[in-house]
C-alpha cells in the first residue's frame, strides 16, 4: 500500500514516507493474523471502516517498531549508562494489542488433537 492509500483509509502517516507505509502495512498484516477484524488491504474503504482502537494500534505498532532497544540514558561526568531491558518487540506488540484491541484478539491457545493414543 502507498502512503496516499493509507491516508485515504484514515491512517495518519506522513505523505511519501515509505518506511511509515511499510510499518503500517505490517501492522495491518498483524491485525489480519491475530484479530477477528475483517478488512481487505486491496480496498482502503474496508480499512477506513476499522474501529478507532485498530487505527490507534497501527500508529502505536509503528512507534514500537522504530524504537531502538539498548541505551536509555547516559551521564558523561559520572560515567554512568543505563540500558533498557525491554527489548522484546513481540512482547511489546502483544501488550499493546491486549490494551487496545481486547475483545478483537484471537486466542493465543492452539489445540492440536492427537492422531493416535500412544
Amino acid at each position: 500500500m502507498t502512503a496516499a492509500e493509507l491516508i485515504s483509509a484514515g491512517i495518519p502517516i506522513a505523505e511519501g514516507d515509505a518506511i511509515a507505509a511499510l510499518r503500517a502495512e505490517a501492522a495491518l498484516d498483524w491485525l489480519a493474523e491475530y484479530t477477528t477484524l475483517q478488512f481487505d488491504k486491496a480496498h482502503p474503504e474496508t480499512i477506513a471502516a476499522l474501529p478507532a482502537c485498530a487505527k490507534i494500534f497501527i500508529l502505536k505498532y509503528s512507534e514500537v517498531m522504530k524504537r531502538k532497544s539498548g541505551l536509555v540514558s547516559q551521564s558523561i561526568e559520572g560515567m554512568s549508562m543505563s540500558f533498557g531491558s525491554d527489548s522484546s518487540f513481540a512482547g511489546n506488540i502483544w501488550q499493546l494489542a491486549n490494551g487496545l484491541l481486547g475483545g478483537y484478539i484471537k486466542s493465543q491457545v492452539r489445540v492440536f488433537p492427537a492422531r493416535k493414543k500412544w
